[in-house]
């Protein structure tokens, strides 16, 4: 968790767009780390610091994550928008989201003074493309590592616009998760569906933040604003943002773009087995 807050809590070494491609998995020990077996080379706190904040910021241009508004307990909410855009490594995939599980941890711990310290999560599907997920492979890793790491972390989840298959592996699933996991999932289609379950969720100043007028989620952020402006354990408003904010959907409309919109597939499918 240190090195995952000082990846952005400090000057960044680059931003999004600059980031340097990160080190194929298939020439590493697959720990993350990033070195070959043949050479074993010593970082320095700063450019390992730097290294992974690069990995980090490579998935996150695909597919935005940001923590925004507090349930009723205080907790963070997590929001995952859609992966538009291919060209994630399994390295980058991984530490993005063991570093936004982090994030959410600092989150909960912090706003209720260290009573929870459980995600609450919002995925959104429109849009989605199972074409821009991850390899399942890196998926599965990436379950894994979140399960070992973070067990019994979830105080709920909502999932917006769940395309036909999900439903249908929750249906399979079910047998074998329990009835307290499965209390804490809801879906949702639809503006009234969605109006109503963010309505149970947060207060209505809350709600404001995450929905617009039109009862969709606000797509209006900046990246830029939640890695460096934001403290690592705040939420995307506490701080005004002052940097440009991009046109909502706009890379869904070209195919191609940082992912500024709505769903997450390989993520979903992670924190899904990461529940049990």
């Amino acid at each position: 968790s240190g090195c995952a807050e000082t990846c952005f809590n400090s000057p960044p070494a680059q931003k999004p767009e600059e980031a340097e491609t990160a080190t194929d998995p298939a020439d590493t020990n697959g720990d993350c780390n990033g070195v070959s077996n043949g050479e074993k080379k010593e970082e320095t706190e700063e450019e390992y610091s730097k290294r992974i904040g690069n990995l980090i910021l490579e998935d996150l241009t695909h597919q935005k994550v940001i923590m925004r508004a507090r349930d009723r307990e205080h907790r963070g909410v997590m929001i995952k928008y859609a992966r538009l855009s291919t060209g994630t490594t399994e390295d980058s995939y991984i530490w993005s989201q063991v570093y936004m599980a982090e994030r959410s941890v600092a989150v909960a711990e912090y706003g209720t003074l260290g009573k929870h310290e459980r995600t609450v999560s919002i995925f959104d599907y429109h849009g989605f493309e199972s074409s821009k997920a991850p390899a399942v492979s890196t998926q599965i890793k990436t379950a894994n590592l979140l399960q070992n790491l973070y067990p019994e972390r979830l105080q709920s989840l909502l999932f917006l616009e769940p395309p036909f298959w999900l439903r249908g592996v929750l249906a399979v699933l079910k047998p074998v998760i329990s009835a307290e996991i499965l209390d804490r999932i809801e879906m949702a289609t639809g503006t009234e569906e969605t109006s109503k379950m963010v309505s149970e969720l947060v207060d209505a100043d809350q709600k404001a933040l995450l929905l617009t007028p039109e009862e969709q989620l606000n797509t209006a952020i900046s990246l830029e604003h939640f890695l460096f402006d934001v403290p690592f354990y705040a939420l995307y408003d506490d701080v005004k943002c002052e940097r440009e904010i991009p046109e909502p959907r706009a890379a869904e409309e070209t195919g191609e773009g940082d992912g500024s919109l709505a769903s997450l597939a390989g993520s979903a499918t992670s924190f899904m087995k990461s529940l049990w």
